[in-house]
């Protein structure tokens, strides 16, 4: 079933960031990169999980609204706090798997500025939300992975890192071809 796979991908995606937060000491946790305009691990993580947040609070409505974000300040700053959260919504996104879910959902995303008083709700599906979800979180690991290999700090190679891309990579590898990260992104 291809909630059940996209679910899965979550947990995986979610264990991913859990085994790097656990790593990292509360410093590495709470620093950003601002000469490059990154924030820092917990910030991602705390967005990261805002949005599935509205994506879970929607469901039962049938209208998700990724505005809503609760912004809890304690998820950046705290990594006991962030582990906790990321915790709750793996089990949260589990119980998906069997729930009765609305066949379609409306989305309102962000309302560029100027425009607020014309929000455009968007037709999709638990499934298109759930992948958007993936890819969003990785985009945002990506950058935590920067930002830390920016401090000097070490990170898993394929953490924040696309399945196609890890492919491509073992696929290159595999052909003794050289193909580095930053090669394979442009790809």
């Amino acid at each position: 079933m291809p909630r059940r796979f996209l679910i899965d991908a979550h947990r995986r995606l979610l264990d991913q960031a859990e085994t790097l937060v656990t790593a990292l000491d509360a410093e590495d946790y709470r620093a950003g990169v601002p000469a490059a305009q990154l924030a820092s691990p917990g910030a991602h993580l705390r967005h990261v999980l805002d949005m599935v947040g509205c994506f879970l609070r929607g469901l039962a409505s049938g209208v998700v609204d990724y505005e809503t974000r609760v912004r809890d300040e304690s998820i950046e700053a705290d990594p006991i706090a962030g582990l906790a959260a990321l915790q709750f919504a793996r089990a949260q996104l589990d119980e998906l798997a069997g729930a009765e879910l609305p066949e379609r959902l409306r989305v309102h995303g962000d309302t560029p500025l100027g425009m607020e008083a014309e929000p455009v709700l968007a037709e999709s599906t638990v499934e298109r939300e759930l992948q958007f979800l993936l890819n969003h979180g990785l985009h945002h690991f990506a950058l935590i992975a920067a930002g830390l290999r920016l401090r000097g700090r070490t990170v898993p190679p394929d953490f924040g890192m696309a399945p196609s891309t890890v492919r491509w990579l073992a696929e290159q590898s595999g052909r003794n071809e050289s193909a580095t990260e930053s090669q394979a992104c442009a790809r």
